[in-house]
């Protein structure tokens, strides 16, 4: 698998997560919760591959990175907040559609022309980067380091 199809995989994934909190009634908390904190932990995790893995091979599209380097600070920062947010209260649904918003217009402009951008890599270059992504993911998934080192990404931003 290329490294464009398993990243639009992954963003499908977390598409499916958005849409599942935003089906799950305020009342139902707990699910909620478990909802969110694993699209925490999914988003944290993506953007972690895109930025160790996928964005330093295209250096040739520079502004284009710089640009979504940004989207993920801003992303972090709105996720913050939402978990910061009791999931059954108003303002909770108001902060958590920004962050939907804000993270699907991110994934179509990426999908749109990052990876337009990393066509010019060529077919064996994105094979390799698609196992690399998918290494670098288990590797994720799987350490206690970086389990810790994506708690700190996921809480560094919280608002106090």
């Amino acid at each position: 698998m290329d490294a464009t199809e398993y990243l639009r995989g992954e963003h499908e994934l977390l598409r499916w997560l958005f849409q599942a909190i935003r089906e799950t009634p305020p009342e139902e908390r707990n699910k909620r919760q478990a909802l969110v904190d694993e699209l925490s932990e999914q988003l944290v995790m993506h953007e972690l591959l895109e930025e160790q893995v996928f964005y330093p091979a295209l250096g040739h599209a520079s502004d284009l990175v710089l640009h979504a380097m940004a989207d993920h600070q801003h992303t972090r920062e709105l996720l913050a907040l939402v978990q910061s947010i009791e999931p059954a209260c108003q303002r909770f649904s108001e902060q958590f559609e920004v962050l939907r918003r804000t993270t699907e217009e991110h994934l179509a402009e990426e999908e749109r022309v990052l990876f337009a951008a990393a066509r010019d890599l060529g077919r064996k270059e994105m094979l390799r980067l698609g196992e690399l992504l998918e290494k670098r993911k288990r590797q994720l998934a799987e350490s206690p380091e970086e389990k810790a080192v994506r708690h700190f990404n996921r809480t560094a931003w919280k608002v106090v």
